[in-house]
């Protein structure tokens, strides 16, 4: 979301976290096309989320232990392919792998955030997933009635999707809620 860097590039507090995901797939192209410095991005890309497959079924602690003694270390050596690619002079800015390149080093800061910070994931997928559902509805919900209809179901949906983020399941929780509800005290 362009905002999110925007905002990174006005604000000292707001750290924008790149998504691997989306940087990977600037290079899936160069690759296909048989571009053998693409192809070793990709096999270095592939092995952090290998990695990180990993580290997301471990605690916080053994999570940042995973990242610094054997991610950190290809992220190191990704970007030092970088420069070194871009200083050989065999690229101009109107290539696609120069392109994917720029981009990445860029927001080298933002790509490397998820290593110091154990709830970072490195991609949004898993957030790109639970919208998915709220686009392919999005029809389904043109006629909802009113704005404040259409504001309560967006309430309503996005406490559904954090029930199933956090793996609770909505329905019991919802009529817990509103079971509990009516004897509240206002």
């Amino acid at each position: 979301y362009s905002g999110n860097v925007n905002l990174d590039a006005k604000r000292d507090d707001f750290v924008w976290c790149a998504c691997w995901a989306h940087g990977r797939r600037m290079f899936e192209p160069i690759r296909d096309g048989g571009d053998d410095f693409a192809t070793k991005i990709m096999r270095i890309i592939r092995n952090l989320f290998l990695y990180e497959r990993v580290a997301w079924n471990r605690s916080p602690e053994e999570r940042l232990r995973i990242r610094r003694d054997l991610e950190k270390d290809l992220v190191d050596k990704m970007y030092a392919m970088f420069k070194k690619h871009i200083h050989e002079g065999k690229l101009v800015p109107q290539d696609a792998l120069y392109k994917a390149i720029a981009y990445m080093q860029n927001h080298e800061r933002n790509f490397r955030a998820y290593l110091d910070d154990p709830n970072i994931r490195m991609d949004n997928n898993p957030a790109e997933r639970a919208l998915r559902k709220i686009v392919l509805g999005r029809k389904n919900w043109l006629f909802i009635g009113s704005d404040r209809a259409g504001k309560s179901a967006a309430r309503l949906i996005s406490l559904i999707q954090t029930c199933r983020a956090m793996k609770i399941d909505p329905y019991a929780y919802l009529k817990d809620v509103f079971t509990r509800l009516s004897d509240h005290p206002a």
